[in-house]
């Protein structure tokens, strides 16, 4: 609608869409002892050119990583140290489930369904071809199932404890990717101070300046985040045990390097 804007409103004026187009800074001013954002620089990608514009109003749209690195590569006011902090990843968990029959696990589209426990978060199918599926099942922050627990190794709803495939286990799992179903859990954590964006002091700067680093404490997590995952959790094998399925196992996934973000997020 933003670019036909003119065809449909009286006075509308249509935006005009520049591709390859990079903001690197937001350049302010003093007005009234405030400081005010007046115009942004931005970059185009093939070229390097830089340009300046002005605006009587500048939002900031460029998701929960690049907009504190913006923030921050622009020099703007942070009065308080929250810019970057508060940083949610709805700490994902995976429960998995082997099924007698088929279950299309990577056939047709990746997800279909979602189940909401408000106040906890919720539960999502995955489908995943059969190398995506073997990372997913090699993936935990609670060692080998049943062998060692790396200090977790949490139990439940699922068979044994929680903790990644390996072997004969990870082959047989393996040995038909589409009698496999994953449960995806996504937990309703809490919008914590310590998990944040910072800017890198490690990693060279790219053509836009110095490049965000993203922090979470991983294993500090708030009691009510923990509570809301092991109830998740739990639902899922639960779940998975109602349609069928013979063997339940939960992954317990680490944090790093799965941040998914989306525009939704």
């Amino acid at each position: 609608m933003a670019l036909t804007a003119d065809k449909w409103t009286p006075g509308g004026k249509a935006i005009t869409l520049v591709p390859d187009a990079f903001v690197t800074r937001i350049n302010t001013a003093v007005e009234g002892g405030s400081t005010v954002a007046k115009s942004v620089t931005w970059r185009v990608g093939a070229t390097g050119e830089r340009h300046t514009e002005d605006g009587k109003v500048i939002v900031m749209a460029g998701g929960c990583t690049e907009d504190p690195r913006l923030w921050f590569n622009s020099d703007l006011p942070n009065p308080n140290d929250w810019v970057g902090r508060g940083y949610t990843d709805h700490f994902f968990d995976w429960v998995v489930g082997i099924f007698p029959f088929d279950t299309g696990n990577s056939k047709g589209v990746g997800s279909s369904a979602r189940a909401d426990y408000p106040g906890y978060g919720g539960l999502e199918n995955v489908g995943l071809p059969p190398a995506i599926e073997a990372f997913s099942l090699a993936f935990s922050d609670a060692g080998i199932r049943d062998s060692y627990r790396n200090g977790r190794g949490r139990t439940g709803a699922w068979d044994g404890a929680s903790g990644r495939l390996l072997g004969t286990e990870l082959r047989e799992a393996l040995s038909d990717v589409n009698r496999i179903l994953n449960t995806l859990v996504i937990t309703d954590d809490d919008v914590e101070a310590q998990n944040r964006v910072t800017l890198s002091s490690v990693f060279p700067q790219d053509e836009h300046g110095p490049v965000p680093k993203v922090t979470f404490k991983q294993r500090q997590r708030s009691a009510r985040t923990l509570r809301n995952r092991e109830f998740l959790a739990n639902r899922a094998a639960e779940l998975q045990r109602a349609a069928g399925a013979t063997k339940v196992i939960r992954l317990d996934w680490p944090l790093a390097p799965l941040i998914v973000t989306s525009p939704f997020g």
